[in-house]
């Protein structure tokens, strides 16, 4: 076989590596993300049984970090009413509009596992009982927000860089362009909880403030500093209509509000039929935009040694392995 004829054969090889490898990233996302929740939904519905049980706790927990990063906790705990040796409190996973209509001391039906070792390999130990799919699919998205869209939205990017890249040259700049938005998007402080649709209006109290000054801070590294500062706060309060009060989470720019404080009552617009889609009457929110430019030092770097490679590999082709005329 000549060179070019080995080269190309190498060529296709390195071509078909690509997409399996994008399979195979897929399809271990869903192993990791999707078959243990659906296999343990699964295991309850065959080997399973309905027990009546009566809410013993239920918490809420919001919790905000300095790097702009926050989660929300639901622990609902209740205890099988029929008499026996297994009868500790049981976690449920369910999703917030569930969790908003019970309350202590309400009665339910459960489905739990009958055998003392289905608990060791199912990702659920119990649930309310005739829970439909959709509830099902709700409790596993909110439970894993925002992991679940950051995997599979970076399992995508994966398919634009192959789609775009394979051409080489300029085109590489597209998937480039993509990856950059993509890190800025995931980055960035957006907000998930934006009120839509018909809006209510109510007084809610302040339970903590958190000054968010960085991005992106891992155990590797510090993260960047965020051009412009803001607080997270949280803040409760109880919608129209329901019997037990919400925690939600809200953002600021930093000191555009001096009354949000700990302790303090506050404004808020609510969305009416998710109240946890919440914002605090007052202040600036320039932050989101502002901070979407974290970035731009590290595209224009980029970019520039992009176009120093370019001009480069033009005026000596040797360097990607182009050998000159007569050469």
């Amino acid at each position: 076989m000549s060179a070019s004829g080995h080269a190309a054969s190498q060529g296709s090889e390195s071509k078909g590596l690509v997409p399996a490898f994008i399979l195979v990233t897929a399809f271990v996302l869903f192993l990791i993300t999707v078959a243990p929740y659906l296999g343990s939904h699964l295991l309850l519905d065959w080997r399973g049984t309905d027990t009546p049980a009566v809410v013993e706790q239920r918490s809420e927990t919001v919790t905000a970090l300095e790097d702009g990063v926050w989660s929300r906790k639901l622990r609902l705990l209740v205890k099988p009413e029929e008499p026996g040796p297994d009868s500790r409190l049981i976690p449920l996973l369910v999703d917030s509009a569930a969790f908003d209509r019970l309350s202590v001391g309400q009665k339910l039906t459960i489905r739990r596992h009958a055998s003392p070792w289905a608990p060791l390999v199912s990702r659920l130990e119990a649930r309310p009982a005739g829970q439909m799919w959709p509830e099902r699919f709700r409790a596993w998205w909110e439970e894993g927000w925002p992991l679940f869209p950051f995997l599979w939205s970076g399992w995508l990017l994966l398919v634009v860089l192959w789609l775009f890249g394979r051409g080489g040259g300029w085109g590489c700049l597209v998937p480039i362009i993509c990856t950059l938005a993509w890190l800025g998007y995931w980055l960035s402080p957006l907000s998930d909880e934006v009120p839509r649709g018909e809006t209510k209006r109510t007084t809610a109290q302040v339970v903590s403030v958190t000054v968010a000054t960085k991005l992106g801070d891992t155990e590797y590294s510090t993260g960047f500093p965020v051009v412009q500062p803001y607080q997270m706060a949280v803040v409760e309060f109880l919608p129209s209509g329901a019997t037990n009060p919400v925690r939600a989470l809200d953002r600021i720019d930093a000191g555009s509000f001096p009354r949000l404080r700990k302790g303090n009552e506050v404004e808020v617009i609510y969305q009416a039929g998710s109240p946890r889609n919440v914002r605090i009457a007052g202040g600036r929110r320039a932050y989101w935009w502002k901070n979407l430019f974290w970035w731009w030092p590290y595209a224009a770097a980029v970019a520039l040694g992009w176009l120093v490679w370019t001009l480069a590999c033009g005026r000596w082709p040797w360097l990607h392995g182009t050998r000159p005329a007569g050469g």
